[in-house]
C-alpha cells in the first residue's frame, strides 16, 4: 500500500477539483442533453474510449470506434445523463449528419459463419467503422496500434 501521495498526483486532483468547482459555481452543464441530440448526428464526444460518437437514441448512447489490444471494433458509450453506472459519454458539439440512417442503426440478429451461433451485430458494421476510424484518424497513439 502506498503511504503518501506523489506531489505530481496531488498536483493534477487539486487541478481538477478547481475545474469542477468551477463548474458547479456556473449552474449549467457543458455538454448537449438527451434531448437536444439528433438521432444518427457524429457528435464531438468527451468519453472513455473514444471522441466521436454517432447518436443511437434508441440505445441512449454513441456508436463508437474503439481500440482495445489492437482490436478495433463498433463500441457504445452510453450518454452520461442516461445512467448513473454507466453513462461516460458527453456530447460536446454536432459535427454532422452521419450517412447512415435509422434502420442501419439497430441492432440486428447475424449468424456467424464457421459455428452458427447468433449474436448481435449493426448492419454495414464495417461501413460505420470506416466512417467513425476517419473521425478518429489524428490520434497518433490509436494510429499506432492500427499500424502495429
Amino acid at each position: 500500500m502506498v503511504d503518501e501521495i506523489p506531489d505530481k498526483i496531488k498536483k493534477a486532483l487539486e487541478k481538477r477539483n478547481e475545474r469542477f468547482k468551477a463548474y458547479i459555481a456556473e449552474g449549467k452543464r457543458n455538454y448537449i442533453e438527451i434531448p437536444d441530440l439528433i438521432p444518427g448526428y457524429l457528435y464531438k464526444i468527451h468519453a472513455r474510449n473514444a471522441r466521436f460518437g454517432i447518436w443511437v437514441p434508441q440505445r441512449f448512447g454513441f456508436l463508437i470506434s474503439r481500440m482495445k489490444f489492437r482490436d478495433n471494433y463498433l463500441f457504445e458509450e452510453i450518454h452520461y445523463d442516461a445512467s448513473d453506472m454507466f453513462g461516460t459519454a458527453r456530447p460536446l458539439a454536432e459535427v454532422e449528419r452521419s450517412p447512415f440512417d435509422a434502420d442501419t442503426l439497430n441492432l440486428i440478429d447475424h449468424k456467424r459463419e464457421d459455428d452458427g451461433d447468433l449474436y448481435l451485430a449493426y448492419p454495414n458494421s464495417e461501413d460505420i467503422l470506416e466512417y467513425l476510424n476517419n473521425f478518429e484518424q489524428d490520434d497518433p497513439e490509436r494510429q499506432a496500434l492500427l499500424e502495429d
